[in-house]
């Protein structure tokens, strides 16, 4: 069972401009965390490790779920935030988005050599055992993968990427791509 923005309200006082999000009573009964006095805060998780949970009716939930239930009254299938940062549960670091936009947001890979998603070099060992290598641009759209360009020029390579999100209407401001065509005032 879902809880309703009634219940959460009674249980807990947020603070939409900080993101705290504190125990009204003392949470022994109430289907929250049983040590968690009253005045204490509700979040748990260790911020930069893991995301921000807190428990409501038993149940462990997103805390910057039941932070949007409190404020606009619903839960949002998927929360992103703004700053990427899952402890920062200010209002205006929540936005309810569709899953696309979400991964859209979540940066590069640990694996990202290039900077930049969905772009990435190839080498090539030729016949007399030097190396030649290429950028080469792909996007992941509807489940199926399109290889967009291969090049030598890197910048050429993410102009291509950039055009594929544009496209696909997934441009974002927070776009690897996005960010290094603007850096160098090739996007607007």
């Amino acid at each position: 069972m879902e809880p309703t923005q009634q219940q959460v309200k009674a249980l807990f006082s947020y603070n939409p401009k900080t993101g705290a999000l504190i125990h009204k009573t003392a949470a022994k009964g109430t289907g929250c965390h049983n040590r968690a006095p009253k005045g204490e805060s509700a979040i748990y998780g260790t911020p930069g490790k893991s995301a921000a949970y807190m428990r409501v009716l038993n149940k462990s939930r997103s805390a910057s779920k039941i932070c949007y239930l409190w404020y606009y009254g619903y839960i949002p299938t998927w929360v992103q935030h703004v700053d990427r940062n899952s402890h920062n549960l200010a209002i205006n670091n929540l936005l309810d988005v569709p899953r696309t936009m979400l991964q859209q947001h979540s940066g590069n890979s640990s694996a990202n050599t290039s900077g930049v998603r969905g772009v990435h070099q190839v080498y090539n060992v030729l016949s007399d055992g030097s190396k030649s290598f290429a950028w080469y641009a792909v996007i992941r759209h509807d489940g199926k993968e399109y290889y967009l360009k291969r090049t030598k020029d890197f910048t050429e390579a993410v102009a291509h990427r950039y055009a594929a999100e544009q496209a696909f209407d997934r441009t974002s401001i927070h776009s690897p791509a996005y960010k290094y065509m603007k850096r160098r005032g090739l996007a607007c």
